[in-house]
């Protein structure tokens, strides 16, 4: 029978005794309001908060907070390492929730983001703390990559230094207008491309369910996908690799632009009622092209093409943002929760 992993909400919070609390009232705010509150929201979490192992401690919150679907962070009385834990997280990725005893203790930096203040000494102070966790966790489903710490916000989309060397002029080969009317037009393709894989993710994320997918079923499961998909996308891959092979600057700049139509498309939001399963796939198709036209180009030392396959800006649209950044700084956009759904769903056989 299959094992059902449950998605992981990781609190931070304090441990020892604060000026609002004693160590023993810091286990009960824990063990009475946060753990029912996101238990009992009926949404698949199973929440955490750090316990004394052998070993390395900090190693295993670090895991714990790159690993965990959701943070809920506790600032009451401002402790230090939950100001470190927490910025921590930002630094990682979103689905943040950040709660406190009392508003003045939202530091300045956050108080323009969402924050919660509870009452863990009164039933009704309790019921109101799993009212507004259980919205914040359904709005967590239907958006979970909007941005909600300054990191994602005024960072997300600045290009990190990454070293490229530089190609020898002996062997890099200018790019030219193609050599030949082309039959078929891949900007055209690619329109139909889009809309067919719209449909499909579509159509394999209606076929899960609440649940998750065993470690050892990813691989079948990714497989499942990519074969779905594969039968869209030959005569857009062909007319790439034809673009690359005849050096068509025109063509080779449709196909970058297509990639980031795909990519765009990962990135629509979709039903929050519905898992999220194939989300990732538009993206992945993306990576496969420009990995095919990379590879083209240098088989047939064409090193200029591969450098502005590289290079070049693709344009994205993520939750109605834009943004321009070259394949060398798109690492973000795809991810194996994105691919898969994210932790705490299950796939029905397709």
């Amino acid at each position: 029978m299959e094992t059902l992993r449950p998605r992981i909400c990781f609190v931070i919070m304090p441990f020892s005794q604060t000026a609002s609390c004693t160590e023993d009232e810091w286990t009960k705010v824990f063990e009475t309001i946060f753990k029912p509150a996101i238990e009992n929201a009926g949404l698949g979490y199973e929440c955490r908060r750090s316990v004394a192992t052998r070993g390395n401690i900090v190693g295993g919150i670090l895991r714990d907070l790159n690993d965990a679907h959701v943070i809920l962070a506790d600032l009451t009385d401002r402790n230090a390492n939950v100001f470190y834990e927490l910025g921590v997280r930002h630094a990682l990725t979103n689905r943040t929730i950040i709660v406190a005893q009392r508003r003045e203790h939202i530091p300045f930096d956050l108080q323009s983001y969402a924050s919660h203040v509870y009452n863990w000494k009164s039933e009704a102070g309790k019921h109101d703390f799993a009212s507004t966790i259980k919205r914040v966790l359904e709005e967590i489903d239907v958006n979970p990559e909007r941005p909600d710490n300054p990191v994602s916000d005024f960072l997300q989309g600045i290009e990190r230094p990454i070293f490229f060397p530089e190609i020898s002029p002996e062997t890099s080969v200018e790019i030219v207008q193609p050599v030949q009317q082309k039959p078929k037009s891949l900007r055209a393709e690619g329109r139909l491309v889009l809309s067919k894989l719209e449909d499909l993710v579509t159509k394999l994320n209606q076929q899960a369910v609440p649940g998750s997918v065993p470690t050892n079923d990813i691989p079948k499961v990714a497989s499942e996908f990519t074969s779905a998909g594969e039968p869209l996308l030959p005569d857009v891959e062909v007319l790439a690799l034809t673009a690359v092979q005849n050096a068509d600057k025109e063509a080779i700049d449709q196909a970058i632009a297509l990639a980031g139509d795909l990519m765009t498309l990962s990135g629509k939001p979709r039903d929050g009622r519905n898992v999220r399963f194939a989300t990732g796939l538009p993206t992945l198709f993306a990576w496969r092209m420009l990995i095919l036209m990379g590879s083209k180009a240098i088989e047939a030392k064409n090193y200029g093409v591969v450098e502005s396959i590289i290079k070049q800006p693709i344009e994205v649209e993520q939750l109605g943002r834009f943004s321009s950044r070259a394949l060398l700084y798109r690492s973000d956009l795809f991810y194996a929760e994105a691919f898969l759904g994210y932790p705490g769903t299950k796939l029905i056989e397709l």
